[in-house]
C-alpha cells in the first residue's frame, strides 16, 4: 500500500478561505481556475501537505480536475528534487481519471509536469498550443494608450449584454472555428450556441457594428478576485486593419480598470502582429502558457 505524504482535499467552507488567499497570490498564472473557484467548489481540491487544511502554509497548490484540468502548483516552478515530484505524483494519480482528461490549460512549466504525468499514462496530446500571458498590472495602468485613429463616422462600439446572443452567434462561430477548435475535432451548432449563450451570461461583452452589421467582438472570459481575462478578440476577414481589436481591447481594460482589476489576455505565439499590438497598448508579458488538446 502507497504511503502518501501528500493529500488532495475538498475545499469546505472551513479551508476555503486559505485557498482563496493561495490563489490571489498566483491568480495572474490561473486565472480561469481562479474564477472556476469564485463561482464553484466543485471539482476543485487543494494538494496539501497535510490532511486537514488549518492555515494558508499547508497549501501547495489547487487544481480542477474533471474533462479538463486547470492547475496552479507554484513549487512545480522551481527544480524540484525528484522525491518531491514524484510524492506530488502520487497524490495526483489518486484523483485523476486519465481516460477522460480531454484538456490541459495552464503555465508552460507547470503544463509540461502534466503533459509528463499523461504521457506516463499513455495519453499523449493531439495538439498543443503555446501561447504568451500579458497583462497590465498596477504601475502601469497609466500606460493604456488608446489606438491611434479613431473610429468612422459609421463604426460603432456597443456593449452586448442585456441583448440577445444570436446578434453576434455567426462572428462568433468564426472566432471558435479559427482561433479555438482543435484540428480535426468536429463540433455542432449546439456547441456553437452554448458557448455564446454562456458568454452572455456570464461576462462583459462588446462588438462594432459597421453599416449595422457586427464586424468584430471581444469579451471578458474569466474574472478572477484580483485579475480579468480578456479573450474572444476577433475581427470578420474582411474588416481587419481598421484598429478594431485594439478600439474593443481599450474599451473591455478600460471597465476593467475603473473596477479596480488588472487586465490580463493571452495570444498564441505565432501571432506577433497581435502581440505587438497589445504591447503597444501597454501590454507587458509576464509568463507563458500552453492549452494541450487530446
Amino acid at each position: 500500500m502507497i504511503q502518501l505524504s501528500m493529500f488532495l482535499i475538498s475545499i469546505t467552507t472551513e479551508n476555503k478561505e486559505y485557498t482563496v488567499n493561495f490563489i490571489k497570490k498566483y491568480e495572474k498564472l490561473c486565472i480561469e481556475l481562479s474564477s472556476k473557484l469564485r463561482k464553484s467548489s466543485n471539482d476543485i481540491f487543494i494538494l496539501s501537505i497535510d490532511e486537514q487544511i488549518v492555515c494558508e502554509n499547508q497549501i501547495i497548490g489547487v487544481l480542477q480536475i474533471g474533462k479538463s484540468l486547470h492547475f496552479c502548483i507554484p513549487c512545480l516552478l522551481e527544480n524540484l528534487d525528484k522525491n518531491k515530484t514524484e510524492e506530488i505524483k502520487v497524490a495526483l494519480i489518486t484523483k485523476i481519471d486519465f481516460s477522460k482528461v480531454k484538456c490541459i490549460t495552464g503555465e508552460k512549466k507547470m503544463s509540461q509536469f502534466f503533459l509528463d504525468l499523461m504521457a506516463a499514462h499513455e495519453k499523449n496530446p493531439n495538439q498543443v498550443n503555446n501561447y504568451s500571458m500579458l497583462g497590465i498590472f498596477d504601475e502601469n495602468k497609466n500606460l493604456l494608450a488608446q489606438a491611434p485613429e479613431k473610429l468612422a463616422n459609421d463604426d460603432e462600439i456597443i456593449c452586448l449584454n442585456g441583448r440577445n446572443p444570436d446578434e453576434i452567434y455567426q462572428l462568433h462561430k468564426e472566432y471558435l472555428i479559427e482561433e479555438v477548435i482543435p484540428r480535426g475535432k468536429q463540433v455542432n451548432d449546439n456547441f456553437f450556441q452554448f458557448s455564446i449563450n454562456d458568454i452572455f451570461k456570464t461576462q462583459l461583452v462588446y462588438a462594432i457594428s459597421s453599416n449595422d452589421e457586427y464586424v468584430a467582438k471581444a469579451n471578458t472570459n474569466a474574472i478572477g478576485f484580483n485579475d480579468i481575462q480578456i479573450g474572444g478578440v476577433y475581427t470578420s476577414p474582411l474588416y481587419r486593419r481598421n484598429y478594431y481589436a485594439w478600439h474593443l481591447v481599450f474599451r473591455l481594460c478600460q471597465k476593467i480598470i475603473k473596477n479596480h482589476k488588472n487586465p490580463c489576455l493571452f495570444v498564441n505565439e505565432k501571432n506577433l502582429s497581435a502581440k505587438n499590438l497589445y504591447k503597444k497598448m501597454g501590454f507587458s508579458e509576464y509568463g507563458k502558457l500552453i492549452i494541450a488538446y487530446y
